[in-house]
């Protein structure tokens, strides 16, 4: 019984002999399977292994032979002395001229607040300095100060506000006169 197992069974008695199929770690063929014990297959098998490592380490010589992995292998201090710092990589970095970074400049009359650039004041779009903002919210940005249109990023601004009945011209205080 050279395939068999001992196995101690919990009851008091013989130990069990279990049969093992050599089917389960044979890598040979059926035909010969039948007739080779189960440590004939496990040599074979890590004969198979052995040649396969073999077979590695030779892939490995050859690209040492062909010079790709030749100076790790003879030097062992290979990158002992290396310095990021000085190396050519970091050299080509910062020879590269690097591009300023540019800003987008600020286009419109009014900021992303509706606040004038130019004098830095919040005016109401019905003219008057001091109005704390007499139209209804605006839709975009919810101020109470815009007019029809959202003064965020506007482009344009009133000149004036005629009344048509009382013959009364307002006119805008912050425009500048050039």
């Amino acid at each position: 019984m050279e395939d068999c197992v001992e196995i101690q069974s919990s009851d008091e008695g013989e130990p069990e002999r279990i049969g093992i199929s050599s089917a389960s770690c044979s890598p040979l063929p059926h035909a010969e399977r039948s007739n080779t014990p189960v440590s004939a297959n496990l040599r074979h098998s890590n004969q198979q292994q052995a040649q396969q490592q073999q077979t590695i380490s030779q892939r490995i010589t050859r690209r040492t032979e062909n010079g790709q992995l030749k100076k790790l292998e003879t030097d062992p201090k290979f990158l002992a002395n290396f310095n990021p710092n000085t190396s050519r990589r970091e050299k080509r970095k910062l020879n590269r001229k690097s591009t300023p970074l540019v800003v987008p400049k600020a286009t419109g009359l009014y900021t992303e607040r509706g606040i004038h650039r130019e004098t830095g004041k919040d005016m109401c779009d019905c003219l008057d300095m001091s109005c704390p903002g007499c139209h209804f919210p605006c839709q975009c940005c919810g101020s109470a100060k815009c007019g029809p249109h959202c003064r965020a990023t506007r482009k344009w601004m009133y000149e004036s506000i005629e009344h048509d009945a009382k013959d009364l011209v307002i006119r805008n205080k912050l425009l500048i006169k050039k």
